[in-house]
C-alpha cells in the first residue's frame, strides 16, 4: 500500500521531468539560446574605468536641500557628503581603514575587479608621485 509521501515523491520527480523538458526546449528555440547567451554575456570584462562616478549606473552625485554636494553607491543605497571621488573609490573596493565604511551592496565579480583596478592604478600613480609603496596584502 502506497502512502501519501510515496504519492508527493512520485508527483515531484514527474515535474522535475516536466521541467527538464520546458528548459531543454526553450534551450533549443532561437530565443532561448539568445537569453542564455545574455546571460553569459553578463559576466564579460567590462571597460576600465578612468573615474569612480563615470560608473553612472552604480554611482550617482546629487546636491541636497541645502545645495550640498553628495554622492550616492547604487550597490548598497547609501548615500555620503561631498563629491569626494577617492572615498567613493574605497566604498567600492572595499578596502577598510581609509575612513569610510566598505559597501555592503552584492557587487558582481566583474564589477568589484573593476574598481579595485581602478583603486591600484589610482595608489600606484599616487606612490610613484610620492616615492611610496602601498602594500595591499
Amino acid at each position: 500500500m502506497a502512502s501519501d509521501d510515496d504519492d508527493g515523491v512520485v508527483a515531484a520527480s514527474e515535474a522535475a521531468e516536466v521541467n527538464q523538458e520546458a528548459v531543454l526546449t526553450t534551450m533549443n528555440t532561437s530565443v532561448g539560446a539568445a537569453a542564455l547567451l545574455s546571460a553569459a554575456n553578463t559576466l564579460k570584462p567590462l571597460p576600465q574605468l578612468v573615474e569612480i562616478f563615470h560608473d553612472t549606473e552604480h554611482f550617482r552625485t546629487f546636491y541636497d536641500a541645502d545645495e550640498k554636494p553628495r554622492w550616492q553607491c547604487l550597490w548598497c543605497t547609501e548615500d555620503y557628503g561631498g563629491h569626494n571621488a577617492t572615498k567613493c573609490l574605497h566604498h567600492a573596493a572595499r578596502v577598510r581603514g581609509k575612513g569610510i565604511k566598505i559597501c555592503s551592496g552584492d557587487i558582481p565579480n566583474n564589477h568589484y575587479k573593476r574598481y579595485y583596478n581602478l583603486y591600484e592604478q589610482k595608489m600606484g600613480a599616487k606612490s610613484k608621485k610620492n616615492g611610496k609603496c602601498y602594500c595591499l596584502f
